[in-house]
């Protein structure tokens, strides 16, 4: 797949929110770890009041929900996303707070000047984007001397891998380019401290149609009709023990120091 499919793909699964939140959906059932990964997020995240904060990515907004209220009041919070719809679909999620904004963005060209936000945070889409370095030189520029980065993205034990192997490598995403491995060495031109935080969690998937649903959902997924789907319902059936599928999951943040 080249760039500019790889682009179409994306933008049509990003359209809305209903892939991301089947996906989500998934995680939340099947992980082993019970705190929501959004809240353990939330969790390292030190607000102080008076904060401008930025969000890149920003999906259905979901990282923010149920959360305005309990941390201290920014002075100016924006929610950015290369898509419209889930720019309209976060703003319909949260609600009308003073300090709350919602634009559109690509994160390779941040429309705001220099030195304007004292956090900034990207979650799981930095593997999205085609210039990485050019969008880390851009959180650069728009957050303060001082300022920190949040940028969580998955480790090299991911569920697109596991169905990778299980497929034979062609019907899913490519190798992730920003991972918790190789995460810190692309980010540390443009900050001048980089710290990894990881959270090893794991999947135990009880109901295989979940996990096929969820396997569907993925961008750039293709060839699975329903000869496909009951051929791998059968391996992964095969590697089921006592009714559970244990697939591994490493995830995590980079906390970057301007």
């Amino acid at each position: 797949m080249n760039r500019m499919q790889d682009a179409h793909t994306l933008n049509a699964q990003y359209k809305t929110a209903h892939s991301l939140n089947i996906r989500i959906a998934f995680h939340q059932k099947y992980s082993l770890q019970t705190q929501p990964f959004h809240d353990w997020l939330f969790s390292q995240y030190a607000f102080t009041p008076g904060m401008r904060i930025l969000e890149i990515g920003c999906g259905s907004g979901s990282l923010w929900q149920g959360k305005l209220e309990k941390m201290p009041v920014p002075q100016a919070m924006i929610l950015t996303d290369v898509s419209p719809g889930m720019v309209e679909e976060a703003k319909a999620a949260l609600p009308p707070l003073p300090f709350l904004s919602f634009r559109t963005a690509d994160m390779q060209a941040l429309p705001f000047p220099d030195a304007s936000f004292d956090m900034v945070i990207a979650n799981m889409m930095i593997y999205h984007v085609p210039d990485v370095q050019k969008a880390l030189w851009e959180v650069s520029r728009v957050l303060k001397k001082g300022g920190v980065f949040f940028c969580a993205t998955s480790g090299e034990k991911t569920v697109v891998d596991y169905i990778r192997e299980i497929l034979g490598g062609e019907k899913v995403l490519p190798h992730i380019s920003f991972t918790l491995q190789n995460g810190a060495a692309q980010l540390a031109p443009h900050f001048s401290k980089v710290e990894c935080l990881k959270r090893q969690d794991a999947l135990m998937v009880t109901d295989l149609a979940d996990l096929l649903a969820y396997i569907h959902s993925l961008a750039s997924i293709s060839g699975l009709d329903e000869a496909g789907d009951a051929a791998l319902l059968s391996k992964l059936e095969g590697r089921m023990e006592k009714g559970v599928l244990t697939i591994p999951k490493e995830y995590g943040t980079f906390r970057c120091v301007k």
